[in-house]
């Protein structure tokens, strides 16, 4: 199954575009003044920005939404049957530290995160995206601008 993982294919287009999406959902979360990330040290940005992003990109499109793709085909225009049920899964699994806002929200950044992976076949575009996704999550919510 990781031979299925193609990392190195990048179209840097796709990543720009996807994070119009992305920003649209920075502006509902500043909008509904939703949550506080807190003070954070170092080792939590760190895991916070690079690390989570990079493993839930690896498991969540490079494993699942791979595995799914074999099995399911077709699409909603240019949204795959893999990519709804990877992203349902991923929003889901937020449930649990997280509230079912959080959850409901999360939804449609992973559903452009499998977007990018369904056109490229690698994690690189959607861990990137992801990446600009929690730093500016991470920026709207530490640092005082309002």
């Amino acid at each position: 199954m990781l031979s299925t993982i193609n990392i190195l294919r990048v179209n840097l287009k796709d990543i720009f575009i996807a994070t119009i999406p992305v920003a649209i959902l920075f502006f509902i979360l500043i909008l509904t003044d939703y949550a506080r990330v807190g003070d954070i040290g170092l080792k939590s940005i760190i895991l916070f920005l690079i690390f989570v992003p990079l493993v839930e990109e690896y498991l969540f499109r490079g494993l699942l939404q791979s595995m799914l793709l074999t099995r399911f085909s077709g699409s909603i225009y240019i949204v795959s049957y893999a990519n709804i049920v990877t992203s349902i899964i991923f929003s889901l699994s937020h449930l649990f530290y997280n509230n079912l806002l959080h959850s409901f929200l999360v939804f449609f950044p992973s559903v452009v995160f499998g977007i990018l992976y369904d056109r490229s076949r690698s994690i690189i575009p959607s861990f990137i995206t992801h990446l600009v996704y929690n730093i500016n999550i991470f920026i709207i919510y530490n640092i005082d601008i309002f």
